[in-house]
C-alpha cells in the first residue's frame, strides 16, 4: 500500500516498483479537488434559469 500526494510522477513511480500496489491519496487533497469541482458546478449553475416554486429536484 502507498499514500501519497496525487502528483502524477509520483502515481507513475510507485506503479514500475513494487508490482499492482495499493495507492491511497491523503484527505486533504481529495477534498481540495472535490471543492474544486463543486464550485465549478455552482458558476454553471448561476447562469441557468431558476427552477419553478414546484419543481422536484429528484423524481418520485
Amino acid at each position: 500500500m502507498a499514500v501519497m500526494h496525487m502528483w502524477r510522477p509520483f502515481r507513475s513511480s510507485v506503479g514500475k516498483n513494487p508490482p499492482n500496489p495499493s495507492i491511497v491519496f491523503d484527505k486533504f487533497h481529495i477534498m481540495r479537488h472535490l471543492s474544486e469541482e463543486f464550485l465549478k458546478l455552482k458558476i454553471i449553475a448561476s447562469f441557468l434559469p431558476p427552477l419553478p416554486e414546484n419543481a422536484r429536484l429528484r423524481p418520485q
